[in-house]
Protein backbone atom coordinates (compact mmCIF):
# COMPACT_ATOMS: atom_id res chain seq x y z
CA UNK A 1 0.00 0.00 0.00
CA UNK A 2 0.96 3.20 -0.68
CA UNK A 3 -0.42 6.76 0.30
CA UNK A 4 0.95 10.33 -0.94
CA UNK A 5 -1.06 13.75 -0.27
CA UNK A 6 -1.44 16.23 -2.81
CA UNK A 7 -1.71 19.82 -2.99
CA UNK A 8 -2.73 21.58 -6.25
CA UNK A 9 -3.37 25.56 -5.08
CA UNK A 10 -5.81 25.27 -2.39
CA UNK A 11 -6.98 22.30 -2.88
CA UNK A 12 -5.70 19.06 -1.25
CA UNK A 13 -6.43 14.91 -0.93
CA UNK A 14 -4.99 11.80 -0.53
CA UNK A 15 -4.02 9.06 -3.37
CA UNK A 16 -3.92 5.41 -1.96
CA UNK A 17 -2.61 2.14 -4.09
CA UNK A 18 -4.15 -0.83 -2.39
CA UNK A 19 -3.53 -4.41 -3.01
CA UNK A 20 -5.24 -6.87 -0.84
CA UNK A 21 -4.04 -10.38 -0.30
CA UNK A 22 -5.91 -12.87 -2.13
CA UNK A 23 -6.23 -15.17 0.81
CA UNK A 24 -9.44 -14.46 2.52
CA UNK A 25 -7.75 -14.84 5.82
CA UNK A 26 -4.68 -12.05 4.51
CA UNK A 27 -7.42 -10.07 3.35
CA UNK A 28 -9.13 -9.54 6.43
CA UNK A 29 -6.04 -8.97 8.01
CA UNK A 30 -5.12 -6.73 5.62
CA UNK A 31 -8.88 -4.56 5.88
CA UNK A 32 -8.45 -4.16 9.70
CA UNK A 33 -5.06 -3.16 9.59
CA UNK A 34 -6.09 -0.67 7.09
CA UNK A 35 -9.34 0.47 9.32
CA UNK A 36 -7.04 0.92 12.45
CA UNK A 37 -3.86 3.18 10.24
CA UNK A 38 -6.58 5.76 9.78
CA UNK A 39 -4.93 6.03 5.85
CA UNK A 40 -8.22 6.73 4.03
CA UNK A 41 -9.53 10.15 4.30
CA UNK A 42 -13.42 11.19 3.17
CA UNK A 43 -12.37 12.53 -0.80
CA UNK A 44 -9.27 10.41 -0.96
CA UNK A 45 -9.13 9.11 -4.39
CA UNK A 46 -8.71 5.01 -3.73
CA UNK A 47 -6.93 2.73 -6.44
CA UNK A 48 -6.30 -0.93 -6.19
CA UNK A 49 -7.53 -4.81 -6.10
CA UNK A 50 -9.43 -5.42 -2.92
CA UNK A 51 -10.04 -8.86 -3.99
CA UNK A 52 -13.71 -9.15 -3.32
CA UNK A 53 -15.80 -6.33 -4.30
CA UNK A 54 -19.10 -5.01 -3.29
CA UNK A 55 -21.98 -6.42 -5.61
CA UNK A 56 -20.54 -9.93 -7.28
CA UNK A 57 -23.70 -9.83 -9.75
CA UNK A 58 -22.05 -6.54 -11.16
CA UNK A 59 -18.27 -7.31 -10.90
CA UNK A 60 -18.44 -11.16 -11.21
CA UNK A 61 -19.06 -12.99 -15.00
CA UNK A 62 -18.37 -16.40 -14.83
CA UNK A 63 -17.99 -18.44 -18.47
CA UNK A 64 -20.49 -20.49 -19.60
CA UNK A 65 -21.21 -23.82 -18.32
CA UNK A 66 -18.83 -22.71 -15.10
CA UNK A 67 -19.33 -24.27 -11.68
CA UNK A 68 -16.73 -22.06 -10.38
CA UNK A 69 -17.96 -19.67 -7.55
CA UNK A 70 -16.27 -16.39 -6.74
CA UNK A 71 -14.56 -16.65 -2.46
CA UNK A 72 -15.83 -12.46 -1.89
CA UNK A 73 -14.90 -13.19 2.18
CA UNK A 74 -14.58 -9.21 3.79
CA UNK A 75 -16.62 -7.20 1.24
CA UNK A 76 -19.01 -6.23 3.55
CA UNK A 77 -16.16 -4.84 5.79
CA UNK A 78 -14.71 -3.29 2.90
CA UNK A 79 -17.37 -2.14 1.92
CA UNK A 80 -18.37 -0.47 6.02
CA UNK A 81 -14.93 0.56 5.93
CA UNK A 82 -15.45 2.96 2.48
CA UNK A 83 -19.00 4.43 3.55
CA UNK A 84 -17.48 5.46 6.94
CA UNK A 85 -14.97 8.04 4.84
CA UNK A 86 -17.40 8.56 2.17
CA UNK A 87 -16.26 6.27 -0.03
CA UNK A 88 -17.32 4.62 -2.73
CA UNK A 89 -16.68 1.73 -5.36
CA UNK A 90 -16.46 3.25 -9.24
CA UNK A 91 -16.37 -0.08 -10.37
Amino acid sequence: MTAVDLTLGASSTRLVCVYAPVSAMGRGLFINMLRRSKILARGAIIAGDFNCVPDISKDVKYPKGSNTKYCNHHSGALEVLMARHGLADMY
